[in-house]
């Protein structure tokens, strides 16, 4: 207990505390300082169940919804980098020319391999989570699972195709 804190206790079983000039209103307890100014706390104390800081990675469920999270940041942080590829043409050639440089350097080339595998990541275990999200009704039955996620894997490839033969002919 510091000097310029008291804190008055109660005891429960006393049946007159208020006779010994403890004020009680209602469980909660006064903490006053060392000039008599105090503010309400309460007697009841919450349950704190002490938690490891690891305590996610012991369920695969948990596992994999902080893997997903993860998947996003790192995919939201290389959206930056491509940003600043964009500002490099905007400024000019010689900028251009060092945002080439810096992509060339085995570190970069190594984050952006990361990037691709969290890329995928974030996309196979999203659209695992989508039948979760989207539930569609055909007649009385519920589409099954396989096929909404199969649906989105056949959009995703379509894309990549469409992508693929649009910068392909492009030359």
């Amino acid at each position: 207990m510091s000097a310029d804190r008291i804190t008055v206790a109660v005891d429960s079983k006393d049946p007159a505390p208020a006779e010994r000039g403890v004020p009680v209103t209602d469980g909660v307890l006064p903490t006053l300082d060392a000039r008599g100014v105090g503010r309400p706390e309460s007697n009841r104390r919450p349950l704190e169940h002490q938690m490891p800081k690891n305590w996610f990675l012991r369920t695969p469920g948990f596992r994999w919804y902080a893997i997903r999270e993860l998947s996003g940041l790192v995919v939201g942080l290389f959206t930056i980098h491509l940003v600043g590829a964009v500002v490099a043409i905007n400024v000019g050639p010689d900028a251009w020319e060092r945002w080439l440089r810096i992509q060339s350097h085995p570190v970069t080339m190594f984050l952006t391999v990361v990037v691709a595998v969290m890329t995928v990541v974030a996309a196979v275990t999203w659209y695992s989570v989508t039948p979760k999200i989207v539930r569609i009704k055909r007649g009385r039955k519920f589409v099954g699972n396989r096929w909404i996620i199969g649906a989105h894997y056949a959009i995703a490839g379509l894309v990549i195709v469409v992508l693929l033969w649009w910068l392909g002919g492009a030359r």
